[in-house]
């Protein structure tokens, strides 16, 4: 099968075309169509689908693919512009009489990573795998382009329906249980799952041979040519839906991300809501910067987790790590300064040296800056 995905942009439309047959994918051709920004709009759009056409005829792919609209965007205006070349893109396929497909921003990245909010930076490691390239020239549309390609062409691999055969949750027999890893028994064949900590107390709770219904994540490891498939365990629907928020902060992988369900769902929420340092890094693996890490990208986003008398109060302020603590309360009662002014001396110290584990060397460097 040969798929031709094209992001569509009015100044930049990436496109990539991929030949699959079976499991193997190869690039074709990718590139991008530039219009020029100096004409007026309706010469930019004829641009735009003269250089589609072109594409179509010297690659002659089987299926062109597109991202799907939607209907919230936070630049309106870009959105609109978006549509504009969206839509002789769709012109250019019709023409040509090639079929066109879409897939949402989500369900494309659901299908190259197994995680429906994975960042543009895995998304593109992901295309490089399957694709054997060490790196991938031009713009980040080439890459966007090649994504809805590799969606459509069969990655993952489908089922006799047409549907992605991503795996996302198990019913069947439990097996044995050995440390984070846990034996599952379905229609005859047995699957192996690195489980969450919570996940794990509840089948410690179980007996061999009953029932169990455990919530999934797929991911694939390893280089191009040799890609295995891992499937970690959940407690919750709830405990894989912050999982995937955990995999979006950078240096934070799988294997570390599932750790961090040592503690519940709702209080690992609370802490990145009220910026709790502290109880994150208390928990194993996670450690100071880590946990720094996670407030930085996740705070604001979780709090869906939380019922509503579990989030923080309007004014309520975030809970410093003991050092802070430590430094902040020298600097305001011994120093004289305003806690406000020490807070922001604080934070550049932290910023410039963010190895910094005691207070006396934060308080030295904090009174530098």
């Amino acid at each position: 099968m040969r798929v031709l995905g094209v992001d569509p942009g009015l100044q930049v439309t990436g496109y990539g075309v991929v030949e699959a047959d079976g499991g193997s994918f190869a690039v074709v051709e990718a590139g991008v169509i530039r219009s020029n920004a100096q004409d007026e709009l309706p010469e930019r759009l004829r641009q735009i689908h003269q250089g589609i056409r072109e594409v179509l005829a010297a690659t002659r792919p089987e299926v062109v693919v597109v991202e799907a609209v939607h209907s919230r965007y936070e630049h309106p205006r870009t959105a609109i512009l978006m549509g504009h070349a969206r839509g002789v893109i769709c012109l250019a396929s019709a023409e040509q009489e090639v079929p066109l497909q879409s897939y949402t921003a989500s369900a494309v990245k659901r299908s190259l990573t197994g995680n429906g909010r994975a960042s543009k930076e895995q998304v593109q490691q992901m295309v490089q795998r399957l694709l054997g390239l060490g790196e991938i020239e031009g713009p980040p549309d080439v890459a966007d382009a090649l994504a809805l390609a590799l969606c459509h062409a069969g990655w993952p691999q489908r089922d006799p329906g047409g549907r992605q055969a991503v795996i996302g949750q198990l019913r069947g027999r439990f097996v044995e249980l050995r440390e984070d890893r846990a034996l599952i028994e379905v229609a005859g064949v047995g699957y192996e799952l690195t489980v969450s900590a919570s996940l794990a107390e509840l089948l410690r709770a179980t007996k061999e041979g009953d029932e169990v219904t455990v919530v999934t994540h797929h991911y694939l490891h390893g280089n191009p040519q040799n890609l295995q498939p891992v499937l970690l365990g959940f407690a919750s629907s709830a405990e894989r839906e912050l999982f995937e928020y955990l995999t979006t902060v950078p240096g934070l992988g799988p294997k570390s991300a599932i750790k961090v369900f040592s503690v519940p769902v709702a209080r690992l929420a609370r802490a990145v809501e009220m910026g709790d340092t502290k109880q994150l890094e208390a928990i194993p693996g996670v450690g100071r910067q880590k946990a720094r890490d996670i407030i930085s990208k996740l705070k604001g986003k979780l709090g869906a987790f939380l019922a509503p008398e579990e989030l923080p109060a309007p004014g309520e302020e975030p809970v410093e790590t003991s050092i802070e603590a430590d430094a902040l309360e020298i600097m305001v009662t011994h120093l004289q300064l305003s806690r406000a002014e020490a807070l922001a001396r604080i934070q550049r110290a932290l910023n410039a040296y963010p190895g910094l584990d005691d207070a006396e060397e934060l308080i030295a460097h904090a009174l530098r800056l």
